[in-house]
Parts: C-alpha cells; sequence; structure tokens
C-alpha cells in the first residue's frame, strides 16, 4: 500500500473519530454502524445532506439545546460539508462576557491524528486535544446563551460578525492549550482521584460508616490502597435539609483524622467553609482546602488560606441549606 493510500486512511479515520465525537456533545443518538451512505439512526445517514433531519431528540437534553442550529451542524459534518452555524444568540452578549469550554475531547493516539490533520488544538499540553467549543455568553438579561461548534468556526466568526470577541476568544484559546502549572503537588498531565472520607454520622451517602476516628482512618489507608491521590476529609454535612455544624465540633470531629492521614503520607484536603477549621486542618497537615462557598461564607477564609499557601477547590451553590429550606417553607 502506497503512503499516500495510508494517509488517506488516516484522514478517514480520523473524519469518523470526529463524527463520532460531534454527534454526543449535540446529544445525538448513535448506532451500531458507521460505513458511508448506511443510516446512522432513523433519518439520518452519513450521505446526509445539510439541513437534514436530526433523528429522535435525547430526552435527556433540554428543548432548548436540541433545537437550532445544533441539527444543521450536525448533518454539515455528516456530508463533510460547510457547516452553517447560528451565532445570532451572541447579537445582545458584551465583548467581556463569552467563555470558552472546549468539547469533543480526545487522547493518545487520536489527540494525535487529529492534531496532526488540523480538526483539534491542544488541551493543556501534549496527549489531550479538543475539537469543537462551546462558546458560553450572558446576554444583558443575565440569561446565558451557547453554541457549540467546530474550533474552525469559531475563528470564522471572530474574524467577520464576532469581531467584538476576538482578542478574549483568543486569550481563552491560548490558555485552554498552555500546559498547566503543578497543583498541590500534581503535575495535572492525568486525571486525579481523589477519595471522600466523611466524618459525619448524616451524610446522604455514607453518614454513619466513618464516623468514628478510627474507623475514618481505616477507611481513608484503603482508599490511599486502591488508588486514591487525595484524601478528601469533611467533618459537616451539607446535603439538602442539613443543620449546621459549630466549627469547634467540626474541628472535634476532622482534626485526628486529618493529622494521622496526613501522617501517613497522603495529601488530604480539607472540606469546610469555616476559617477555624481550615486553620486546625492546616496546621494538622491538610495541604489543601475545599470550600463548597469558594470562600465566601466565612469572611476571614481567605486570610487563612494566603497564610497558609494551601490550594484551593472553589466550589459554587446558589443557595446555601438554610436558605432552601426557609424558601421551600414560604
Amino acid at each position: 500500500m502506497g503512503s499516500a493510500d495510508r494517509a488517506g486512511k488516516r484522514r478517514r479515520a480520523v473524519g469518523m473519530l470526529l463524527l463520532s465525537v460531534w454527534l454526543l456533545p449535540l446529544g445525538l443518538p448513535l448506532s451500531a454502524t458507521l460505513c458511508g451512505g448506511l443510516p446512522l439512526f432513523p433519518g439520518l445517514s452519513l450521505s446526509s445532506a445539510a439541513g437534514a433531519a436530526r433523528g429522535p431528540a435525547n430526552p435527556f437534553e433540554p428543548a432548548a439545546r436540541r433545537t437550532g442550529s445544533a441539527g444543521a451542524a450536525a448533518a454539515g459534518v455528516l456530508s463533510y460539508g460547510p457547516i452553517a452555524i447560528d451565532w445570532t444568540p451572541f447579537d445582545g452578549v458584551a465583548s467581556d462576557r463569552l467563555w470558552l469550554r472546549p468539547v469533543g475531547l480526545v487522547s493518545g493516539r487520536a489527540a494525535t491524528e487529529a492534531l496532526a490533520s488540523g480538526h483539534a488544538r491542544p488541551l493543556t499540553g501534549p496527549g489531550l486535544a479538543f475539537t469543537l467549543l462551546e462558546a458560553i455568553g450572558l446576554g444583558s438579561d443575565r440569561r446565558p446563551v451557547s453554541v457549540t461548534a467546530p474550533i474552525a468556526q469559531l475563528e470564522t466568526w471572530i474574524a467577520g460578525a464576532g469581531a467584538r470577541f476576538a482578542r478574549s476568544a483568543r486569550e481563552r484559546l491560548a490558555c485552554l492549550s498552555a500546559q498547566r502549572a503543578a497543583w498541590a503537588g500534581f503535575a495535572l498531565d492525568r486525571p486525579i482521584v481523589m477519595g471522600v472520607v466523611n466524618v459525619t454520622p448524616d451524610s446522604f451517602s455514607d453518614g454513619g460508616q466513618w464516623f468514628e476516628p478510627e474507623a475514618a482512618v481505616a477507611h481513608g489507608r484503603t482508599l490511599l490502597e486502591a488508588g486514591a491521590d487525595i484524601l478528601d476529609v469533611g467533618g459537616e454535612s451539607t446535603r439538602p435539609g442539613a443543620a449546621g455544624l459549630p466549627p469547634g465540633e467540626e474541628i472535634r470531629r476532622v482534626e485526628p483524622v486529618v493529622r494521622a492521614l496526613a501522617g501517613a503520607g497522603a495529601v488530604v484536603t480539607i472540606d469546610t467553609r469555616h476559617s477555624a477549621v481550615m486553620a486546625a486542618a492546616l496546621a494538622a497537615g491538610a495541604r489543601i482546602v475545599n470550600d463548597i462557598s469558594a470562600l465566601t461564607h466565612d469572611p476571614d477564609s481567605l486570610e487563612v488560606v494566603a497564610r497558609h499557601q494551601a490550594s484551593v477547590v472553589l466550589m459554587h451553590r446558589r443557595r446555601s441549606g438554610h436558605r432552601v429550606r426557609q424558601a421551600r417553607a414560604a
């Protein structure tokens, strides 16, 4: 077989791979057969023209995302022809209100082939790539809008009608492809596995199983042996309807567990929203703070984290459990 034939087969293989990558983010169901001209699902085939039927809707996807440009884009990819992306949802979005989310991820040899063919960009360095981007904007009415498109289509848009987004979009693209700095001692060149140790009597997943310090430490050691990179220790349940816990009681629960696991060489995260608990756990050997309030619950949290130079996981929730209960009661 000549080199041209082999190159052609590689291009076709990459095209077929990216076809499946395209379909999955758009919520399109795949069947077992992926051959030219044969049906992928009822009403859609590889030889479909742009604008062809999308096939059955994904019942788990919001209706707003099943309609509009996604179907036409998918049909365009299937025909390997031009893809018509509707960018009008961004007409009312300010230039500084655009964010990019990489989707259509591929890794290993697939990433290498996709990058070589120009269908993808590297994601955080070598070995991983993205073939699509979800552009997310926030309109003047504070409602989010989004459009998913191939990278080339985004670049075409910001070179023309979306020129006001060009600077921020290119900065974000460069950031997505840049090599990540180490975090909490991890190179971030592979997935990091976190094991959870709930030192609580009422957590929704395992409440009470590891409430005693000895049981919690033994569970943490088991998680380490199973391959966990980080152990996340928490003493306050934040499940819906859970009552708040005084920081002193939270410290009593977690401090001996953190000290024992950190002493055994584990990288420990303290899962708390209270600065006093953060300080006690960091002094006991924790390296990371994991705060479901993103350091907003306690005004002293940011100072504690900065003083200890701890790594941070910022979580987000719209309202506290107490406020949710108040809203439901009203």
